[in-house]
């Protein structure tokens, strides 16, 4: 899926990515993002409904080296989910990007790690060198996912929101924020909300 990212076929959605997101081919390709076609869609295992069609932008879902399905997300703002997962993979027992992450080894930084919204976001993070940064869909934080963190020995939760547009859309995230913050209190984690502002 890669490769056919960077070919005629793949060009509206690797130009979402380097135009509308402002990702290099170096940060794309060291994401793992590809190209879903409805083609590479019929060969997906549990592929969702409009995999290849609506849903052309493939994110890998990684379990140390091995890919586990993909998330396929809409590159169309006013599509509605944007993300669709393929058949098996984790739901709301993990969050994006904790399995695979990359610890420092420093015992106290290791306590702490940051949720973004999107797994877009983590992806790219990770790959600019940011340490313990994960994603939880639309900040949707179960105690799942809480309990596993706190298994691989984190304490603190910091959840990194980007500031909404308008007061009806920052009144729902804040109510998304509230939500989290008791999931985190309640499996023994301290929780901190930033904004991500600019």
């Amino acid at each position: 899926m890669q490769r056919e990212l960077f070919t005629t076929a793949g060009a509206d959605t690797l130009r979402y990515l380097t135009d509308v997101r402002g990702y290099s081919v170096e940060d794309i390709k060291a994401m793992g993002l590809g190209y879903c076609s409805t083609s590479t869609a019929k060969e997906l295992e549990g592929a969702p409904y409009g995999a290849g069609t609506t849903y052309t932008l493939a994110i890998p879902y990684r379990s140390g080296g091995r890919i586990l399905g993909f998330k396929l997300r809409t590159i169309e703002e006013t599509v509605k989910p944007k993300y669709k997962n393929t058949e098996g993979l984790p739901k709301k027992a993990s969050l994006f990007g904790l399995t695979p992450l990359k610890l420092t080894g420093n015992g106290e930084k290791d306590r702490d790690i940051t949720i973004v919204e999107g797994e877009l976001d983590a992806l790219r993070a990770q790959v600019r060198g940011v340490e313990n940064i994960v994603a939880s869909a639309g900040l949707d934080v179960s105690t799942e996912a809480l309990e596993e963190a706190k298994r691989r020995g984190v304490k603190r939760v910091t959840i990194l929101v980007d500031v909404e547009e308008n007061k009806e859309s920052q009144r729902a995230k804040l109510q998304k924020i509230e939500k989290a913050i008791r999931a985190i209190r309640k499996v023994g984690l301290t929780a901190m909300v930033a904004e991500l502002t600019g």
